[in-house]
């Protein structure tokens, strides 16, 4: 278990409220009227109000501004052509299976059989700059605010066409195995957002092909189907969006919506359930606020439509403030990028729910990354003024999320100063998208990552595949490092890599005014059923505020291997060898460094063969021995100088 050395960090111990709805079977509560999901009769003629307002509010902005660019959005999506999507499938060694296209109608689009593990009907239904989804949000929201017709005609012509498919998953996916995705879920929702806020403007017949496709083609694929998906995966969340979102449309009309509803809530809380038990999500930074964000559209609707719950009252949402706040560089403002993604905001849209209820934390947040004012419509219907009261911490942001595995190690919220986030975990979770980067870390300085992850791996190149998922990529230790291993595009590579998604472990830490300290161990996650490779791995890093940051890594095994010690830069990056130091020079900023071991080592700066363009990479490797030590000094500078300490 884990060894907190001070309390300074806090122990958040949240008891939670009798779950009342886990028993009920159905859910008929609150608002059974149009609109509902995104604002309700009460609320609608605040909502214009708000997008009238031309008064400076505290936070320094007019809401009126806020709806404008919505507004403008909109309008130009009104001007665009017909909805039409095409792309190259890539295969492996970027082959082209196929080129696949589609424009909007009443026929369902086509298959894409040369290419079952790729997903099309996604980038046609995630909500970006322009899909199915945000066309017909924005134009459900305008006719909301505005009444006027060609809002409502724009909305209804793409609802139209949808429910005419013949379903809303892309069925080649998966080779037909996989009945309700990522497509659904969005498209369930914005479905359901049409048919709720339109209501009143649909002819009988409408309304009712509208609600045979939220139920036909949304709940009952998404219901029967989403057990399929682990609880703590954005997949998950996202299609409990829609039948959330549907179920609630339909109650007015339909008592089976109560149902539904009351189905989606007791699955709500087993996600919330399965997140990290001291905070934290599995899947990664960005995904898991793919995950947050999307049950963030359930808690927006939910509170809309003054459905009784207690989904407010789990302790898992009372430790998101802390992760967001913890895990975000003081510098770049950005969470680190552990596991596919790229670095980002964290569940920007949770916190802001979270920051309205009262959480001083979350505002603060918000402030930090400039979210306060609202991008978007979702924040813009929940923005209120007077419930934002954004208050620094009373706690040290430095903090540690056990189950998960990560740490942050950084001088409050100093931005001139450096931070570092460090990875050791899950213990025995093992989920999609993460990689094989127990024990790694990476640094931000200077408004940039300078020590970076790979991000998200590449799925179609073998070499680059094998770098930017393996442990190679990552800030951490491989072993045995020779030709055949450069050839080999196994990933994982037994004997040199880790081998386990899960298995690290985070067993002290301590967070200080004048330093911080985490100790990972990692040895498990490079030992395979039948085959045991490492005896120890234990990473110890201290960060000395505000100034420089001290690894000792402790290795053995019970057979003699050459150990290689990994620092990464990127694209952008340099690594040089100054006599016996090394500098690795990014914009802005530079990191001195020195390696020591208790073993004869080599130095070498390389680039990965075919996958160059990630940048190079320090590799010290030991001579072949059962047991070494790493001792790293790490000294970033805003501009280049020799340190005293050499």
């Amino acid at each position: 278990m884990l060894t907190r050395i001070n309390l300074t960090l806090g122990a958040m111990i949240v008891v939670g409220l009798p779950l009342a709805c886990g028993a009920q079977q159905t859910n008929m509560t609150g608002e059974l009227r149009h609109p509902c999901l995104l604002v309700n009769a009460d609320s609608l003629a605040g909502l214009r109000a708000k997008a009238a307002d031309e008064q400076v509010n505290r936070f320094g902005f007019k809401t009126a501004d806020v709806w404008a660019t919505i507004h403008k959005r909109a309008d130009a999506l009104c001007e665009r052509p017909a909805y039409s999507y095409s792309v190259q499938v890539p295969g492996e060694g970027e082959a082209i299976l196929e080129e696949w296209s589609y424009t909007l109608s009443d026929q369902t689009p086509p298959p894409h059989p040369k290419s079952p593990a790729y997903p099309p009907w996604t980038a046609m239904f995630q909500e970006r700059e322009d899909s199915i989804s945000t066309r017909l949000i924005h134009f459900c929201f305008a006719w909301l605010v505005t009444g006027e017709q060609r809002y409502f005609e724009k909305a209804r012509e793409i609802a139209l066409h949808l429910a005419k498919w013949e379903q809303w998953t892309d069925l080649s996916y998966g080779a037909g195995g996989v009945k309700a995705c990522l497509d659904t879920g969005h498209c369930t929702y914005a479905m359901a957002m049409f048919y709720d806020g339109c209501f009143d403007r649909l002819s009988d017949a409408e309304k009712v092909e509208m609600r045979q496709a939220l139920v036909g083609k949304g709940i009952e694929p998404i219901l029967g189907f989403v057990d399929h998906y682990p609880p703590d995966t954005n997949g998950y969340a996202v299609l409990l969006s829609g039948a959330t979102l549907a179920a609630l449309a339909l109650r007015p009309e339909d008592a089976k919506g109560g149902e539904s509803l009351a189905q989606c809530i007791t699955k709500t809380r087993v996600s919330l359930d399965r997140g990290g038990k001291d905070g934290g999500t599995f899947e990664g930074p960005m995904y898991g606020t793919y995950l947050l964000d999307s049950l963030a559209l359930v808690f927006d609707a939910l509170i809309s439509a003054r459905v009784e719950h207690d989904l407010f009252a789990h302790p898992y949402l009372a430790t998101m403030p802390r992760y967001c706040l913890g895990l975000s560089a003081p510098d770049t403002k950005q969470i680190p990028c552990f596991s596919d993604g790229s670095p980002g905001t964290a569940v920007p849209k949770l916190m802001s729910i979270l920051a309205q209820r009262g959480s001083t934390d979350a505002a603060y947040y918000l402030q930090l990354i400039g979210a306060l004012r609202p991008s978007g419509i979702y924040d813009f219907v929940r923005f209120d003024e007077s419930k934002l009261r954004p208050e620094p911490p009373a706690w040290n942001p430095s903090t540690v999320f056990v189950d998960i595995g990560y740490a942050s190690l950084r001088d409050g919220f100093n931005a001139a100063a450096p931070s570092l986030f460090f990875k050791s975990g899950p213990t025995r979770n093992r989920i999609g998208h993460n990689h094989y980067d127990h024990n790694a870390f990476v640094l931000s300085y200077a408004g940039q990552w300078i020590v970076p992850d790979r991000g998200y791996h590449d799925f179609y190149r073998p070499a680059r595949r094998k770098f930017s998922q393996g442990s190679m990529g990552h800030c951490t230790v491989v072993l045995d490092v020779d030709d055949a291993y450069y050839k080999d595009p196994t990933v994982p590579a037994p004997g040199h890599d880790q081998v386990d998604l899960a298995g690290g472990r985070i067993r002290e830490f301590f967070a200080g005014q004048a330093f911080d300290y985490v100790k990972g161990e990692a040895a498990a996650a490079y030992n395979s059923a039948t085959a045991k490779v490492l005896e120890r791995f234990d990473r110890r890093i201290v960060f000395v505020k505000p100034h420089f940051f001290v690894i000792r890594d402790d290795l053995a095994s019970a057979q003699p291997h050459a150990y290689s010690f990994l620092l990464h830069s990127d694209g952008v990056g340099e690594i040089e060898p100054q006599g016996d130091l090394f500098l690795l020079s990014r914009v802005r900023a530079q990191v001195w460094g020195r390696v020591f071991s208790s073993a004869k080592t080599t130095c070498r700066v390389e680039t990965y063969p075919d996958a160059e363009s990630y940048g190079p990479f320090l590799r010290v490797e030991t001579e072949k021995t059962p047991a070494t030590t790493f001792t790293t000094f790490l000294f970033p500078r805003p501009e280049p100088r020799r340190s005293a300490w050499r």
